[in-house]
């Protein structure tokens, strides 16, 4: 068995009704995972508390975070372990 170590990769969950969404990735670490759609929505994972920098704005987090910003509804998080949004997530404007 061949087992890859630090491999990248990068996967796009979808309704199987929708086109195939045309997405940018901006960061694929270990640490952070960022995209972009046409329309500008943002999607986030940070898989640890830090500050990153993220299509040239300032997200900081105390908790590992998924995040969404789209113009219309702004910026919501989430803790994916606990289901809790009762912490601090930021992320500046650009």
């Amino acid at each position: 068995d061949r087992v890859s170590k630090n491999a990248a990769y990068v996967y796009i969950v979808s309704p199987a009704a929708l086109p195939e969404p045309k997405i940018t990735i901006l960061t694929n670490t270990p640490d952070l995972q960022t995209a972009q759609d046409a329309e500008g929505r943002l999607g986030i994972v940070a898989y640890k508390a830090g500050t990153f920098t993220v299509a040239g704005r300032k997200l900081t987090t105390e908790r590992p975070c998924v995040a969404l910003f789209t113009k219309e509804d702004g910026f919501v998080f989430i803790d994916p372990v606990t289901g809790e949004s009762d912490f601090t997530c930021t992320l500046s404007q650009p």
